[in-house]
């Protein structure tokens, strides 16, 4: 939802997704890229990155459902791109999602 109340998030439930290009993936937990250890991976295996995440974040606050994830769709990347994100979000059933303006 487009708010202008500001959402506290746990930095360990959160999993930031870069959208690149060539259907390319670079993503990293935590919101902050200059904090977290980039790494790669295809729209064919974000569905078990997603998953990992999930994991992660039900073993350390309880349940996967408080898992967070950051878009942020880069210049070069497309808008089926985008597209294929947000269904991935919701096959895996992601509550918190935010879409992040690199601009």
């Amino acid at each position: 939802k487009d708010t202008i109340i500001k959402t506290p998030l746990k930095g360990n439930a959160v999993l930031t997704l870069m959208l690149t290009r060539n259907d390319s993936i670079q993503y990293f937990e935590g919101p902050d890229q200059n904090k977290g250890i980039i790494k790669y991976c295809t729209f064919k295996n974000l569905r078990a990155v997603i998953q990992q995440k999930q994991k992660k974040v039900a073993t350390i606050l309880g349940s996967r459902l408080e898992t967070v994830i950051i878009i942020n769709p880069g210049d070069q990347s497309t808008y089926k791109n985008f597209i294929d994100a947000l269904d991935e979000i919701q096959i895996n059933d992601v509550r918190h999602y935010f879409l992040m303006n690199s601009k």
